[in-house]
């Protein structure tokens, strides 16, 4: 009798591992999934990004950097650049902002 109820306790403590396995998969494939979904966005803001800039003209004669300085259309143009367009920058804090809530 000792033997089975000690068997019983070890299957129960299987299961409750079990358990929590499948919550931490679930809980990693939700953050995973969220990842994908700014990713997909994120690549969508810089393709466009990339085709807009296919049909401007570069300015080369000016030190401003080309392409990738003034871009205007940013959220901000109060701040300074940083030489990257404002689609990477707000990529960048999009993915700072994801790996911020995991931890």
């Amino acid at each position: 009798m000792v033997n089975q109820n000690s068997r019983l306790d070890l299957h129960e403590q299987q299961i409750n591992q079990l358990q929590q396995d499948v919550a931490d998969i679930r809980s990693s494939l939700s953050l995973l999934t969220d990842d994908r979904t700014e990713a997909i966005e994120f690549r969508k803001v810089v393709l466009a990004w990339m085709k807009s800039q296919g049909k401007q003209p570069v300015d080369t004669s000016s030190s401003s950097g080309g392409v990738f300085s003034g871009m205007g259309g940013g959220p901000d143009p109060t701040e300074p650049s940083t030489g990257l367009p404002w689609a990477v920058k707000k990529g960048v804090s999009v993915i700072t902002i994801s790996i911020n809530k995991r931890h």
